[in-house]
């Protein structure tokens, strides 16, 4: 691949890594959300009318559902990554092949060696 395919390669990967984290963030914030509104609700129930209570589990379903939603996006996501890195892996061994045994040796020496020092 030459130069420049490398470079917007790395800045494609660079690209996707934030949309992760991004992602990840903001899920994690909706979790947050969402339990807080789950403990608000909780609190509430113990004084509010049967109509009060059930618009509100309406409301709290609804905000369930979409982390549901944005949950089996992130993870799709994540599998299509997963699946995008082995291809290039097994890519790079099939057109590299002494290198990446040279690599694996490498690799297997560094964990042999911090392995023994323990």
């Amino acid at each position: 691949m030459p130069q420049t395919q490398k470079d917007t390669a790395v800045a494609l990967e660079d690209v996707s890594a934030m949309n992760r984290d991004d992602a990840r963030r903001e899920l994690v914030a909706e979790c947050r959300r969402l339990l807080s509104d789950t403990e608000a609700l909780l609190e509430r129930a113990k004084s509010i009318s049967a109509d009060a209570y059930a618009i509100a589990r309406d409301e709290l379903d609804r905000k369930l559902a979409t982390l549901r939603i944005r949950y089996d996006e992130l993870t799709d996501r994540a599998v299509v990554g997963a699946e995008r890195a082995r291809v290039e892996t097994d890519r790079y061994v099939r057109e590299n092949p002494w290198q990446s045994v040279a690599i694996a040796a490498a690799v297997g020496a560094v964990f042999g060696v911090a392995l023994t020092r323990r």
